[in-house]
């Protein structure tokens, strides 16, 4: 089976959560997911705050197991280049639809296939928190 693997937005810092090992200069942060999906953190005073502490401060972002043509890990929320021959590249969106990873256009166009059996033509080119004008 494999490992589920997420990144988590901080909505208040605008960047992605990073956590903090630090207790020896009294520095401690770092994020739990629950079995429930609830988020939690661990701060240096030993507590243990849940997600109704920070209410919408976090957005869980979960891999699609999946490289793109750099070998970069495709995550929900990540914005993908397609290339689509003479067309020219496609913009999409990777999100979760319908109990699998999608890659969904602007046109509500899925490229699916792409993301399963043709990575190389993919290329991670932004998210959706930093990089929404790709859309």
């Amino acid at each position: 089976m494999k490992s589920i693997f997420y990144r988590v937005w901080d909505n208040e810092k605008q960047k992605y959560f990073e956590p903090t090992y630090e207790a020896f200069r009294g520095k401690l942060e770092d994020l739990h997911i629950g079995l429930h999906g609830d988020l939690f953190m661990r701060t240096m005073d030993g507590t243990i705050h849940c997600d109704s502490i920070f209410p919408g401060r976090f957005i869980i972002e979960q891999s699609a197991h999946k490289l793109d043509s750099k070998d970069r890990v495709i995550h929900v929320g990540d914005i993908v280049e397609v290339e689509n021959g003479e067309d020219g590249p496609i913009i999409t969106k990777c999100e979760w639809h319908e109990g699998g990873f999608a890659l969904v256009d602007l046109a509500g166009g899925h490229w699916t296939r792409q993301l399963y059996h043709q990575p190389e033509r993919l290329e991670v080119v932004g998210n959706i928190h930093q990089n929404a004008d790709l859309l």
